[in-house]
């Protein structure tokens, strides 16, 4: 009997303490948020999923050509079933992020593809809580 309550109490004593030291998940950074468009953009040009990449842009979206997230989404089909996106690559070693309150700047991104290659630099805007690409700059490279 002395044994059972023994392990009893023990039992209860690993329950006791496993909730006390059991903390909620930590939320996620706003820069790892931001980290987190970065990545699937990455995926998604990769891939040539130019609908999965439009998801990533904001309705409002403008690049320095004041090209529209639809006429964006136009090039980048064309450029995609052209064969211009075959084989992208996207190097990041060189990316910085940079917040403030509700904008963030990721560049310079780098990719290469059968187009050739262009430095990128992003903008992303915080829309209903969600960071989303309203502004992008291309740059060719040699």
């Amino acid at each position: 009997m002395k044994l059972r309550n023994a392990w009893i109490g023990l039992a209860l004593t690993a329950i006791v303490c496993a909730c006390a030291t059991t903390s909620e998940p930590k939320p996620v950074s706003e820069e790892k948020r931001v980290s987190n468009v970065i990545a699937a953009w990455c995926k998604a040009i990769m891939a040539r999923d130019i609908e999965q990449l439009m998801t990533l842009y904001a309705d409002d979206y403008a690049d320095a050509n004041l090209r529209t997230k639809k006429q964006l989404a136009d090039f980048l089909t064309k450029a995609a079933s052209d064969g211009y996106l075959d084989k992208a690559e996207v190097n990041l070693t060189k990316s910085k992020t940079m917040l403030s309150d509700h904008a963030a700047t990721v560049g310079p991104v780098y990719l290469a593809a059968a187009f050739g290659k262009t430095k990128l630099d992003f903008t992303l805007k915080k829309y209903d809580g969600a960071w989303l690409i309203s502004a992008m700059e291309a740059e060719e490279q040699d």
